[in-house]
């Protein structure tokens, strides 16, 4: 049989994929239902090369005996490598490339198992992608329905029209470029295939009163696109709505202070888009102060340090904008210096050396503005 490839609409779906991994926000659930070894390759080779560029590995689980299927798959998922957590590197667990009765039951049993601890997962902060046989995706709703139901993205690359043999199918759209792997599209009717399909998501979901990471994710993704469209109103709209579940769940869990403090900041992104800068201050200011709460409550850890000089930025990107010029340099170098501090203990992680370069930069340029009045 010849290998298989995909096509435009396959290509589309591929579009769709990373867009869903590239712009998730820690933990995302991802089911993947494959027909062909070739095609499960083609993904991953391509998704090694996006998180290549990002310094972020791809991990990659392949289980070669059935008997040790469930214990070679937990090991990763319940005792995590620290250096890919905080890379959010995306965990990629193929279960699709055994086949058999003796297969088939192994699989069921680890699915059904993480089911029961599906917060395993979501402790991962990272992508999780799971990579399954064709058509085996009613069997997985009914063996695992809360994992079904906190999904980010799906996709069975064996329905119709995804994919072809190799001498039928169109010239990829993902460019073989390295430097070219995190744009986000190769085509612009390729990225408004996406938008849309994410605006639609969330359209499809809004109105339930689920307070699931699958939610969340949704929420930001669609708020993402809208304020990147320009259709700010509609921005505001999904990004008030993910914060007052956010806020509910708080309410619940004071575990979810992470949430509420994600969402206040997409809250002021939206804000600070629209021109009402107060508005955008004071949604950063609640956001930094949970973020020092936590720092009170976890201590100082690499993901902590980190999120806090996130904070600080984004806040000092408002102040600097409201011409409060003391103020911004005073959060700049706050969290410049988290981040030197991370640069110093995690030299392997090079995003921390690049963001004290830029904040350099951002404190440089700051320090030659005149201060305008709010």
């Amino acid at each position: 049989m010849s290998a298989l490839s995909l096509t435009a609409k396959g290509e589309e779906e591929w579009q769709a994929l990373r867009y869903h991994i590239e712009w998730s926000k820690g933990f995302v659930l991802v089911f993947l239902f494959v027909p062909d070894e070739s095609i499960q390759t083609l993904l991953r080779e391509r998704l090694e090369r996006i998180c290549l560029m990002r310094t972020a590995p791809l991990e990659k689980v392949s289980p070669r005996d059935p008997a040790t299927l469930i214990e070679d798959v937990l090991e990763p998922i319940r005792q995590p490598s620290s250096v890919l957590t905080e890379a959010h590197s995306p965990l990629w667990i193929d279960l699709a490339s055994g086949r058999g009765d003796e297969w088939g039951r192994a699989r069921d049993n680890l699915l059904s198992r993480v089911n029961e601890h599906r917060e395993w997962l979501r402790r991962l902060e990272r992508p999780v992608v799971w990579v399954l046989p064709s058509g085996y995706r009613p069997r997985l709703r009914e063996i695992a329905p809360d994992l079904w139901a906190i999904r980010g993205y799906s996709l069975d690359l064996g329905e119709q029209g995804l994919t072809a043999a190799e001498n039928e199918a169109v010239a990829p759209m993902d460019p073989p470029e390295p430097e070219r792997a995190m744009d986000l599209g190769s085509t612009h009717s390729a990225a408004n295939s996406v938008d849309e399909a994410l605006l639609k998501e969330w359209a499809r979901i809004e109105h339930t009163p689920s307070k699931e990471p699958g939610v969340f994710y949704a929420g930001w993704r669609a708020a993402d696109v809208a304020l990147r469209l320009g259709r700010l109103e509609l921005a505001r709209d999904i990004s008030a709505d993910v914060l007052a579940r956010a806020r509910n769940l708080v309410s619940e869990d004071q575990d979810a202070t992470n949430w509420l403090s994600t969402a206040l900041h997409q809250v002021g992104d939206v804000a600070q888009a629209m021109g009402r800068l107060e508005e955008a201050e004071e949604a950063h200011r609640e956001s930094l102060e949970l973020r020092r709460g936590l720092r009170e409550r976890l201590g100082d850890t690499p993901q902590v340090l980190r999120d806090l000089s996130v904070s600080l930025t984004l806040l000092a990107d408002v102040l600097g904008a409201r011409g409060k010029i003391d103020d911004a340099l005073k959060n700049y170098d706050e969290a410049r210096r988290l981040r030197q501090r991370l640069a110093l203990a995690l030299p392997h992680i090079v995003e921390h050396e690049f963001v004290v370069k830029a904040l350099d930069k951002l404190i440089e340029d700051l320090r030659h503005t005149p201060p305008q009045q709010p």
